[in-house]
């Protein structure tokens, strides 16, 4: 889901595996901030970041899966 500065990237994980998935966004601004989550485990990075590097789902359990709530920073 992405609606103007903001999006919601959701993951299931049906049968776990190893590894965690790594997630590569697209489409972002490479030199602009984003916070990643919400509360205490929020974060910043920038969109190149998102872009090359990715963010890995908080679980690799069975039958789970994540919510992260993406948006743009404004300066």
């Amino acid at each position: 889901y992405v609606k103007d500065d903001e999006a919601v990237v959701i993951t299931v994980v049906e049968h776990a595996a190893e590894a965690l998935p790594i997630i590569r966004l697209k489409g972002l601004q490479e030199e602009a901030l984003y916070q990643v989550g919400e509360g205490e485990t929020a974060y910043c990075v920038s969109g190149a970041f998102l872009m090359q590097r990715g963010i890995r789902t908080a679980s690799n359990r069975d039958l789970n899966g994540t919510v992260l709530r993406i948006r743009k920073v404004e300066e």
